[in-house]
């Protein structure tokens, strides 16, 4: 995986944009990272008796699930894996590029209700400031837009605030504060790239975005697959 930071090209009016492009090529080695993550329960292990309890039960329904995309999705790429590759990678360049402190996979810990979909990853800033992650992928397109106006429906339908109930075990009080009492929240919106010309795809998700201005603070990340 190699990242670039394209973070400098990038100003709109005082806001701190970043814009990461990544880059993938060695996409059985990477499914075969993603099949460990989900199998870690390194954050289970860090909760309370009770919480234990309740995460373990839903993680056993979704991990075996999830292993099963992760090992059998890869010739072609299927819609399923694609997305949540976008997701895993895209949280990742957080951590390595920008210092964020890694949360569980969203698919892991939450209680999927059908049809009504929610974040796909979070992450947390240096600044005890919450991230929330909603990928797109497609094996024809550049699907920002898609990730653009979904993680937009998720604001006004307040589905961040939705997650805190479950983010509240894995992050500080601070970072829940900032959010709950000081509106101090940032939002990712992550896509796959088909396209050679990378830049121009992300000048184009980069104008899409400005609708998340009064936020202060985005996250633009572009996922190009090389299989």
């Amino acid at each position: 995986m190699n990242i670039i930071d394209h973070s400098p090209n990038y100003r709109y009016k005082d806001l701190d944009a970043v814009v990461l492009e990544v880059l993938i090529d060695d996409i059985e080695s990477y499914a075969e990272k993603m099949v460990s993550i989900v199998q870690s329960e390194s954050w289970i292990s860090r909760l309370s008796i009770s919480d234990r309890m309740s995460y373990t039960s839903r993680f056993n329904k979704t991990r075996d699930k999830l292993v099963s995309i992760f090992k059998d999705g890869l010739s072609p790429i299927s819609a399923e894996f694609g997305e949540y590759l976008v997701s895993i990678v895209s949280q990742n360049a957080l951590m390595l590029k920008k210092s964020h402190t890694e949360i569980p996979l969203s698919e892991l810990f939450k209680e999927r209700i059908s049809g009504n979909p929610g974040f796909d990853y979070h992450s947390l800033d240096p600044d005890e400031v919450l991230v929330f992650g909603e990928s797109k992928y497609s094996s024809n397109s550049n699907p920002y837009s898609e990730a653009i106006n979904q993680c937009l429906d998720f604001i006004v339908a307040e589905k961040d605030n939705m997650d805190l109930v479950d983010l509240k075990n894995f992050v500080s009080e601070q970072a829940i504060d900032n959010f709950a009492l000081y509106s101090k929240k940032y939002y990712s919106v992550s896509f796959s790239i088909t396209s050679d010309n990378t830049k121009i795809v992300l000048n184009h998700a980069f104008s899409s975005a400005s609708h998340f201005e009064k936020y202060k603070k985005w996250f633009i990340i572009g996922v190009k697959i090389n299989d």
